[in-house]
């Protein structure tokens, strides 16, 4: 009987202190059911040992994962000939939360490489990678020159092949792109949609003529450095290093096949680095002096008036440090509670001062630098800086309105200022029921605004991309602490 008792006590316990996370998973083109999708349940603070939460979905689509605890959660949907999608962190206390994910079903995209002459080019590596970032995917043709990417996602891509340089006779193969260039920026655009199969990519590798880079690594007294890493790399932030070496006893350094371009030059050692930018065009480069410098520390403040909670705080958000054309890394940091902010080892060089975190209501009115304007500039940041200032604003402006028949759709603001064409200031928003939609913590200024069936986030860091859309928008004035009104209509995404 006392046996009885204390399970009928576990099981009242249970009840009361445990919930559950439930819900269908459909196929997001054809809405119909998925089954056998594996379920996974993890704690948003990442996977516990022996704490396997799982389920997999019948033939309605269901699922059900019971007896978890209160805390917040992130759940996992993952199946064969399927996109996995992850879900936002789910505050779970007690009773059930349902999550109903949509799977996109995975694409696949086939090729064949050619060599310069046109014959397969067996064993090369082939990439493919979102046409305006995102890392990579990497296979290999086989002996015909074939190439195979079988699990890919809706999107645009860029694809290329990336042959070992091997320079012959002051030539190289070149990393080439779809379907044959060496300049990713005139790269094919291979738009994959849901499901689909992707066939007949072929690249054509070419051969281009090939350069040496040298020069000397020394410190801040002048004084040759051996023994240093020196990095070659392309401009282009979407591209990998291109090239490494180690500077001999006297500090000089030596790169051969180096394609005609711009290029970034890297060196670190000993805590220290340094940078120097060199342009290939027709005849080797010599004489590059790259200097270490020891790092430094920046100092900022975020400025910004907000109420404090019950303990008298009040919310962070960060700062990043983006390094230009690949120099260095890009670093992050948040303020404290009074404001102050602080990189502890910043490498001198040029870097842009970027925001990080939405807050709502609020919105980045200025990034200063000493009383310079900074805001999505490249500015030179080195040892004795300015500290920097990051200025908010709670006077945000808002955008409402109704969208026809929207149904899914997204609507979409875009500053029309090119500079500010980051997270920071690009906010959207889904329709309601009733086709509303209401768009806040918008910077005052003028905007594009669009209602989109469907909305890939990374083409609007492509400003070419942006400009062409010009004539699909409304244009929107947003006055500070205003509302401004406009009523829009579903645009099939242009891709």
């Amino acid at each position: 009987m006392r046996a009885v008792c204390v399970l009928i006590a576990l099981a009242a316990a249970w009840g009361q202190d445990t919930g559950s996370i439930e819900g269908v998973v459909t196929n997001a083109v054809t809405h119909t059911p998925v089954a056998n999708v594996r379920v996974v349940v993890d704690h948003a603070s990442g996977p516990e040992p022996n704490q396997p939460h799982v389920a997999v979905t019948d033939a309605s689509g269901a699922y059900r994962v019971d007896q978890l605890t209160p805390r917040d959660y992130v759940v996992t949907f993952s199946a064969d000939a399927y996109i996995a999608t992850t879900s936002p962190v789910i505050h779970l206390s007690s009773g059930a939360v349902r999550v109903n994910p949509e799977l996109s079903p995975a694409a696949t995209v086939y090729g064949r490489v050619l060599d310069d002459e046109g014959q397969p080019a067996a064993e090369q590596p082939v990439e493919i990678y979102r046409y305006r970032g995102g890392s990579s995917t990497t296979v290999k043709t086989d002996t015909e020159g074939r190439f195979h990417f079988p699990k890919v996602s809706p999107g645009v891509y860029a694809v290329a092949a990336r042959p070992a340089p091997k320079p012959k006779d002051g030539a190289a193969l070149a990393p080439t792109w779809s379907p044959n260039v060496t300049d990713r920026a005139q790269a094919e655009r291979v738009i994959v949609r849901p499901g689909a199969e992707v066939a007949g990519l072929e690249i054509r590798l070419r051969r281009v003529p090939v350069w040496t880079v040298e020069g000397t690594v020394s410190d801040e007294a002048g004084r040759a450095l051996g023994g240093i890493a020196v990095k070659l790399r392309p401009t282009d932030e979407f591209q990998p290093d291109e090239d490494s070496t180690v500077t001999a006893g006297d500090g000089t350094f030596h790169f051969s096949g180096v394609r005609p371009g711009e290029w970034r030059l890297s060196a670190s050692g000993a805590g220290k680095a340094g940078f120097a930018a060199v342009v290939v065009d027709k005849h080797d480069v010599e004489r590059v002096a790259v200097r270490l410098l020891p790092p430094f520390a920046l100092e900022g403040v975020v400025e910004r008036d907000e109420p404090r909670d019950a303990e008298g705080k009040r919310k962070v958000s960060g700062v990043s440090l983006v390094p230009e054309g690949g120099q260095g890394k890009q670093q992050l940091a948040f303020h404290e509670q009074d404001g102050a902010i602080r990189f502890p080892r910043v490498q001198p060089g040029r870097y842009t001062i970027f925001p990080l975190g939405y807050l709502p209501g609020y919105y980045v009115e200025s990034v200063k630098l000493g009383d310079r304007e900074v805001m999505s500039r490249p500015v030179d940041l080195t040892d004795g800086a300015i500290p920097f200032r990051v200025i908010y604003r709670n006077n945000a402006g808002r955008v409402r309105g109704t969208v026809e028949k929207c149904g899914t759709g997204t609507v979409v603001l875009l500053p029309q200022d090119e500079a500010l064409l980051d997270g920071q200031f690009i906010r959207s928003a889904k329709c309601d029921g009733s086709g509303r939609f209401e768009v806040g913590s918008l910077k005052p200024g003028e905007y594009y605004a669009f209602a989109f069936d469907r909305v890939d986030q990374w083409a609007f860091s492509d400003v070419t991309f942006v400009r062409n859309l010009r004539s699909l928008a409304a244009s929107v004035h947003v006055e500070a602490g205003q509302a401004a009104d406009v009523d829009l209509k579903v645009t099939p995404w242009p891709e």
